[in-house]
């Protein structure tokens, strides 16, 4: 058994167990294998169990080798991980610029929502991108972030658009400028109204009427300082035209910033309504001129030699004095002479009226309904508005009713107007099973008035007031009403 020789001792120690020999540690190759050798075993069988073992131990130390070489490939991979993991988070500490002590900041916080009605949309993105630049945020984010300051009906005309242009922020801020930024006349109408908030300082109410101003110039492209002086003084001019002359040119109002075309166009209007109302009076002889005078007087409350055309002297006509051709008394004819003709005396009584009294509780009342809410108003045919009450309004905006912002002129009863501050509202309002659409104004600096229907709604929707009867029809039906005492809002 010469083949034992090249064996390894390991290989030796379990091929002599396997053959059931005594075998201790201290033994040598030489005595492993006289020990086997010993014995009368065939040599083939012993080749062959040599064989077994030798195959097995091979096996086992690739298997041992293969969980080595996976197990340090696992350590390996985790000593990567965490070195990706340090380097992403230094490059994390290094963005934010001041370490792992600097505290978080939402600056979502730090900016106001949107407001469409006094702020510019232009000036607001500006607002937000450097914001947003401040607090190191990754701009693919930025608008998700913008849209959330938003209105929800603003918010969600940017979600009708693709995904890809909600995503893209400079897509949603051209979408929002070309939609949203306020024309030079807006910009003008807050410069001139603008009022300090009482909880802001000068300072910031000098920046917002500065904001204003310059929003106002740049919108109407001025540049130098003529196209400025040219600028105030048309806006000096304009405030003092009168309302109806505004309304004939309503369309070109706010482009008109040149003074000479400006008072061109006034002046032809003037000679134009001088003329029509030349023709189409028709006042006694000797009288034109007078009553003329009368009409323009009331047409324009404030006298301007530039909007204004003089009288044209009386003429003054030789007319023979009247006397009485019975006793010849100067300035009366026969028949008025109280001379010739006395009249005879009669008596008459004087009333004189010290007190009056009057109800001064409404005597049209109708019951309404608007969306959910409903309510007791007044009709009032002398009104062409209908306007909301307090209560009606806060009621409206509180169920979401987007009230647009916008100056009226209100005439009163004595001929005089006023032009003040109101929002308008297109509204639905139900009565008896019918509906009329109608514009509804709301006063937000009126306190504690009451809802009034006008003539606008009383038309839409076909009623009939008998206020003698205190009753109110449709058109074709009879609908009775009477008065109450309930409240009206």
């Amino acid at each position: 058994m010469a083949f034992l020789g090249k064996v390894r001792k390991e290989d030796l120690i379990i091929l002599a167990r396997k053959l059931g020999e005594e075998v201790t540690p201290d033994l040598k190759i030489i005595d492993l294998r006289n020990l086997i050798a010993s014995t009368n075993y065939e040599m083939e069988f012993v080749k062959e169990l040599l064989n077994t073992v030798i195959l097995q131990r091979t096996e086992e130390a690739d298997q041992r080798k293969l969980e080595l070489e996976i197990e340090e490939r696992r350590k390996r991979e985790e000593r990567e991980f965490e070195l990706e993991k340090l380097k992403l988070q230094n490059e994390s500490f290094n963005s934010a610029g001041s370490g792992s002590s600097s505290p978080k900041i939402d600056f979502l916080s730090m900016i106001p929502k949107f407001d469409q009605a006094n702020n510019d949309i232009s000036l607001y993105l500006i607002l937000f991108e450097s914001q947003a630049q401040a607090a190191d945020v990754p701009k693919e984010f930025w608008a998700s972030h913008f849209l959330s300051l938003l209105p929800y009906e603003i918010a969600q005309l940017v979600a009708r658009e693709d995904v890809g242009i909600s995503r893209d922020f400079e897509k949603v801020k051209s979408l929002l400028l070309k939609r949203y930024k306020l024309t030079g006349e807006k910009f003008r109408q807050l410069f001139s109204k603008h009022c300090k908030s009482p909880t802001a300082t000068w300072k910031d109410f000098a920046y917002e009427v500065r904001n204003y101003f310059y929003g106002w110039i740049s919108g109407l492209d001025i540049s130098t300082f003529d196209q400025l002086k040219e600028l105030i003084i048309v806006d000096q001019i304009k405030r003092r035209v009168p309302p109806e002359v505004r309304e004939h040119y309503i369309d070109e109002w706010s482009q008109l910033n040149n003074v000479e075309k400006l008072t061109s166009k006034l002046d032809d209007y003037d000679a134009v309504r001088t003329k029509r109302d030349f023709h189409t009076s028709t006042p006694r002889k000797g009288a034109g001129n007078r009553a003329y005078a009368t009409l323009n007087q009331k047409r324009y409350p404030e006298q301007n030699p530039k909007f204004s055309e003089n009288p044209k002297p009386e003429k003054k006509e030789n007319r023979s004095t009247l006397t009485c051709y019975g006793c010849g008394k100067p300035g009366y004819i026969k028949a008025k002479c109280p001379s010739c003709t006395p009249r005879e005396k009669s008596s008459s009584n004087s009333i004189t009226l010290y007190t009056c009294h009057a109800s001064a509780s409404p005597t049209a009342l109708l019951d309404i309904r608007i969306g959910d809410i409903n309510g007791r108003v007044c009709a009032d045919t002398g009104a062409t508005r209908s306007i909301a009450g307090e209560l009606m309004f806060n009621s409206l905006r509180g169920r979401g009713v987007n009230f647009q912002k916008m100056e009226v002129t209100m005439a009163l009863a004595d001929g005089s107007r006023t032009t003040m501050e109101a929002y308008t509202a297109r509204v639905s309002i139900d009565i008896e099973g019918r509906t009329a659409p109608i514009e509804m104004l709301a006063l937000p600096k009126a306190k504690g008035n009451r809802t009034l229907l006008g003539t606008d709604f009383l038309e839409k929707s076909g009623i009939v007031l008998d206020l003698k009867n205190k009753r109110w029809y449709f058109s074709t039906t009879l609908i009775t009403r009477y008065v109450s005492s309930k409240t009206v809002m």
